[in-house]
Parts: C-alpha cells; structure tokens; sequence
C-alpha cells in the first residue's frame, strides 16, 4: 500500500489556500451574507407566526371553551368565541401574554429544540386553563397548567401523534378532510382535558383531606 504524506497535503492546502485568497475571501462574504438572510427570512416567518398566533389567542381561548362544553353536551352560541370583544383589556393582556411566551419559546427552539417541544406539550392545554380559570392571572394559569400535565407527556403525545396523519390528509385533500379531522383533533383534546382537570381535583382534594388530617 502506498504511503500518502500528509505533510505534503497540508503544505498544498495552505498553498492554495494563499494563492487563492480573493475566492475564498469572496466565498465566505458571499455565505455569511446567505447565511445572514436565511436568519432573517426564517425569523421574519418566525415572528409573522407569533403575531397572527398572538392575535387570534383571545378567540382560541373562547373556541376551547366552546369545544369542552360541546364534549359536556352542552351548548353554546357561535357568537360566544367572541365575547372576548366586549373586554378590550383582557383581550390585550392575552394577546401580549401570548406573544411574548411564543417569542420565548421560538428563541429556545433556535437553541434548545428537544426542551422547547417538551414545554410547548407542557402548556398544550393553556387556552383551556384560561377559559376554565379567568380569575387566574396569565403566570397562575400558565403555572397550574403545567400541574396538569406533569409526569404526562407520554400521555400527550399518545393522544396527539395520530393526528400527524390527519393533518397531512387535509393537505392532501387541499382541506376537505379539515371538515371531521379538526373537530375530531379539538374534541379529542378537550375531552382530555376534562379528564385531567377531573383526575387533578380528586388528587388536589386527596392531599387536602390528608394534611387536615395530619
């Protein structure tokens, strides 16, 4: 086997390396300026997602609402998803909330990608903690649904991962299968939650009665 000097490898690399200085030059601005624009072009999306995510809270929270009182059998007006009009300051206190928790998490994404989806699973019930609580200050609800969902997220993904398939159908079907897969998506969802609410007061409950108890 014939013997291949490195040293002589190297030399050549740095020889070329000089004497092809101006191309590398070019080449490094020319990607730092592509990479430059990816960044702002991915960010751009990124922040155009938060605010029409932001924006529409308010009603996500209603909707959420409407759909745990349709899983009880119970019904409501259309025109309750949007009652939260009548209340401009909740509905900007929302919104901000709102943003500033996406902004948060999609900056942690950049960075930390595993952390962000499993936090993101950790508040996936947040619009209903909020319907289901607004007394609740936005930290409060934002702290008691991760209670819920705590040592869940097996749970969470059980019940979510199936619907990947769903979703790429109504692509596939430019939205048609949307009609059943979204409610069927939203009912799922709600009918959790109500499980989870259910099975955390009758825990909260059980560790009341234990420390009066004691």
């Amino acid at each position: 086997m014939q013997e291949i000097n490195v040293v002589e490898i190297r030399k050549q690399a740095k020889f070329m390396i000089i004497k092809r200085s101006y191309n590398i030059i070019f080449n490094t601005v020319f990607y730092f300026i592509k990479s430059i624009y990816s960044i702002i072009k991915l960010a751009t999306f990124g922040l155009v997602t938060i605010i029409t995510s932001s924006i529409s809270f308010p009603y996500t929270i209603e909707k959420c609402k409407s759909f745990t009182l349709f899983c009880q059998g119970i019904k409501d007006s259309y025109m309750s998803h949007f009652s939260f009009l009548k209340k401009p300051l909740y509905t900007i206190s929302k919104i901000f909330f709102k943003f500033v928790l996406q902004l948060t998490t999609y900056l942690f994404v950049l960075f930390l990608i595993v952390p962000a989806i499993v936090f993101n699973l950790s508040i996936i019930f947040l619009p209903y903690v909020i319907a289901d609580n607004p007394s609740l200050s936005n930290i409060e609800a934002l702290k008691l649904c991760q209670k819920l969902t705590k040592n869940r997220l097996g749970e969470i993904i059980e019940l979510t991962l199936p619907f990947i398939g769903w979703f790429l159908l109504s692509i596939l079907t430019l939205g048609i299968s949307s009609f059943f897969s979204y409610h069927y998506y939203q009912c799922s969802k709600s009918l959790y939650y109500l499980k989870l609410k259910e099975v955390y007061e009758k825990e909260e409950k059980l560790k009341t009665t234990l420390i009066n108890n004691n």
